[in-house]
């Protein structure tokens, strides 16, 4: 399979009220793409004021202006939503964390809260309810519920649809996080939480779930403390309890996510860890847009953030939901400017991803929200050193 990138472009640009915007989500419903992402006036995680906007189009091309579909409550901040469609539902998650914006920290740490659910009706979101709460493996680790990626849709043996949600409870104050399942059998109205994934890791995250080729599920995950190698756990009881989480041979520098294709294959988006790209992207950084101490005329690495080495947005194909060969790059034009985040949809045969970036090195956190049009061919791609996983023992 190729990837062939056919269009790129800007969804959302900063304004003097929306400088923040960050982790998009996308769904298609009643002919309309919709684009979801946390945003607000400062330009930090968990500034004041940031809620959750909406945009949408009806060709992916022009879009509407964002609205603030969500606002925060006195004294939190709304994190990371998805947007996802379910038995011709639109439903929307995101994160209500109840730290305090007004705090001085750069940026407001995730501690405590709830993760809430909302669907649309007759084009209007419903209030809001809680649907996962402040939990975790041990006290260490009791953080706020997050979930990163859209669901997967599973058919049940006996009959029915499973919505099976990775969520993570990540506390910022301990720097632990620990991922484990959440599923709802009944179409949204009902949720059950599922094992967390054993592991000694400190802080593992912002997981996807998609289909093995055998039947069983793999839940591929963002290591805080083991950048950019990519973890797994394995499900073989849809979604209930998981293996013990080991490393791959995948690697990414932010946030993966997977999805379903046609031809039967797990595609992969991530920040491609290309050797040839990422070793000289600090020298070129630095050199061209870096910001100095103005004592010592250095370069301060640390307000470049990401964009160092969140470069490379890729699609990935894989046959059996294991091994992954590279298909192909999108928005290359945005490299340098911390490009991640990618979550994507397919439309019949076209796959549409949006993701998140910076307008300038010298901005701290994502600003823009960018939208990427991918046609998929089934022609033969070459596979890339690093990119072959380790056999999966489940």
């Amino acid at each position: 399979m190729i990837a062939i990138n056919t269009a790129n472009i800007t969804i959302h640009a900063p304004t003097p009220e929306l400088n923040y915007a960050h982790c998009p989500s996308i769904a298609r419903h009643a002919e309309l793409f919709y684009v979801v992402w946390m945003g607000g006036l400062e330009n930090r995680e968990g500034g004041r004021e940031q809620g959750i906007l909406c945009s949408t189009s009806s060709d992916f091309l022009n879009w509407s202006e964002p609205e603030m579909i969500f606002a925060p409550p006195h004294r939190t901040c709304l994190f990371e939503p998805v947007i996802f469609t379910q038995g011709g539902q639109l439903f929307c998650t995101y994160s209500e964390n109840h730290s305090d914006p007004d705090s001085d920290v750069s940026d407001a740490p995730l501690t405590e809260g709830h993760l809430m659910l909302s669907r649309l009706v007759s084009g209007s979101w419903e209030t809001p309810r809680v649907i996962a709460t402040t939990d975790g493996p041990d006290v260490h680790s009791r953080g706020c519920p997050t979930l990163s990626n859209p669901p997967l849709i599973l058919p049940l043996p006996g009959g029915g649809m499973r919505i099976l949600c990775a969520v993570h409870n990540l506390n910022h104050h301990t720097g632990r996080s620990c991922p484990r399942s959440l599923m709802s059998d009944d179409g949204g109205e009902t949720w059950q939480a599922g094992a967390y994934v054993p592991t000694n890791q400190k802080k593992l995250m912002e997981a996807s779930i998609h289909l093995l080729s055998d039947g069983c599920l793999a839940m591929l995950i963002r290591n805080d403390n083991d950048f950019p190698v990519i973890w797994r756990s394995v499900s073989s009881d849809n979604g209930e309890t998981w293996s013990q989480a080991e490393p791959t041979g995948l690697r990414s520098w932010a946030k993966t996510s997977t999805l379903h294709h046609s031809s039967g294959r797990t595609l992969m988006l991530f920040n491609d860890d290309a050797p040839e790209l990422s070793e000289r992207s600090l020298a070129h950084d630095n050199e061209t847009n870096a910001m100095l101490d103005p004592q010592t005329g250095n370069p301060l690495i640390w307000k470049l953030g990401p964009c160092v080495v969140r470069k490379n947005l890729s699609v990935a194909a894989s046959e059996d939901g294991l091994s992954f060969t590279l298909a192909g790059r999108m928005d290359l034009e945005s490299n340098g400017y911390g490009t991640s985040y990618p979550v994507g949809i397919m439309v019949d045969d076209t796959l549409y991803v949006v993701s998140s970036r910076r307008d300038s090195m010298h901005t701290r956190r994502p600003n823009m929200i960018r939208g990427h049009v991918i046609e998929l061919l089934e022609q033969h791609a070459r596979v890339v050193t690093g990119m072959k996983a380790s056999t999966l023992s489940g």
